[in-house]
């Protein structure tokens, strides 16, 4: 019995062995990379526009919602004014009309944040999409075995690559030669849709 669990035991420590040593020369002729998915979206021409869009749509909103905002104000002096000579039902009336108003100015911020969401959800999901044809198309290209997202973006709205790199050399980042292919594909897709 002895002797069947030594030759057990050595045969485990033969098989670790071997692959041990087979997955350190694995190692080596592996080729990793990072890319910095954050930085891309923030400072491609496609973001930048995507957010200049979306800074225009707030401040399109914003300025209604304002004009809502000084429409309550006036309707509120108003009441405050007449409030001692008003019958009961001309200070209902008016309460109701100023509470519809503050109803109405609620209903629009919701509408602008959900519409804001939903315009940078899809923008940025589309951005996404394209630079990660990209960067597969680089992996397949230059022969990576593994490439990261090095930004470590957390973001419930869009699925993007989570990866938590803590060291890497700067030889390894391709972040820029991603940026730069991405914003000739932008700039060559937006030529071709402005010709049509």
């Amino acid at each position: 019995m002895r002797k069947s669990f030594f030759y057990i035991s050595l045969a485990l420590i033969t098989a670790c062995s071997v692959i041990f040593s087979f997955s350190l020369s694995q190692a080596a002729d592996m080729k990793i990379g990072c890319v910095n998915m954050q930085k891309i979206v923030k400072e491609s021409t496609a973001g930048k526009e995507m957010s200049q869009e979306g800074n225009k749509i707030l401040g399109d909103k914003k300025a209604e919602i304002r004009a809502l905002e000084d429409e309550i104000s006036k309707m509120f002096n108003d009441y405050k004014e007449k409030e001692m000579v008003l019958s009961p039902e001309a200070k209902k009336e008016l309460k109701d009309n100023i509470e519809r108003k503050l109803i109405d100015k609620d209903r629009s911020e919701k509408d602008l944040y959900r519409q804001l969401r939903n315009f940078e959800k899809r923008a940025v999901s589309e951005i996404v999409t394209d630079i990660n044809k990209i960067i597969k198309k680089i992996g397949k290209d230059e022969k990576y075995t593994l490439l990261l997202d090095s930004s470590g973006i957390k973001n419930d709205e869009v699925e993007l690559p989570m990866t938590n790199i803590l060291y890497s050399t700067p030889e390894l980042n391709i972040t820029e030669k991603v940026l730069s292919l991405y914003n000739k594909q932008y700039e060559e897709k937006k030529k071709k849709k402005e010709k049509e």
